[in-house]
């Protein structure tokens, strides 16, 4: 079982740092923040709607809301898409993005195993305390890469850098 976990850690990565790679640096970072970017375009773009179509009642702000952030979701993937296709079209920038893509991808491979960690030590902990029968031998401390990242997990490290 100690395994399963060292595995899930090492296909966290592979597969984030090949999507980046194969992506590149543009597209992974605008898909990345792309809910933030989409959330924060129509909270900016629901009211001038929301005035436009005279909605008295919160279910209408609600749906107007929606409607927008849809709309938005939709205006930021294919500006993706069109940057994507700008960018592969030259050869020089297409191997930078692609290199950044690489860059971004081991970055966001390390967050992502950084939550993973902190989640599984809290399922470990629950099922313990809980007593969940098929986890209840398991321990960080018997895994070899996990273990690594839960002591020495950068998302604590900065979190206590900016604390201090």
């Amino acid at each position: 079982m100690h395994i399963v976990f060292d595995l899930i850690l090492l296909l966290i990565v592979g597969l984030t740092v090949f999507s980046a790679l194969k992506n590149g640096l543009v597209k992974t970072v605008i898909n990345a923040f792309s809910l933030i970017l989409t959330a924060i375009l129509s909270l900016f773009i629901s009211p001038i709607f929301k005035s436009t179509f005279n909605f008295a009642h919160e279910h209408g702000e609600v749906a107007t809301y929606f409607v927008v952030f849809i709309i938005s979701w939709i205006i930021v993937k294919i500006a993706t898409i069109f940057l994507d296709k700008i960018i592969s079209a030259l050869p020089i920038i297409r191997t930078i993005n692609k290199l950044g893509g690489l860059v971004i991808g081991i970055l966001l491979g390390v967050f992502r195993v950084s939550v993973y960690c902190i989640a599984v030590g809290g399922i470990l902990a629950l099922a313990s305390k809980f007593g969940v029968d098929f986890l209840s031998g398991v321990s960080i401390d018997d895994t070899y890469i996990l273990k690594y990242f839960y002591e020495y997990n950068p998302l604590y490290l900065l979190i206590n850098l900016v604390l201090k």
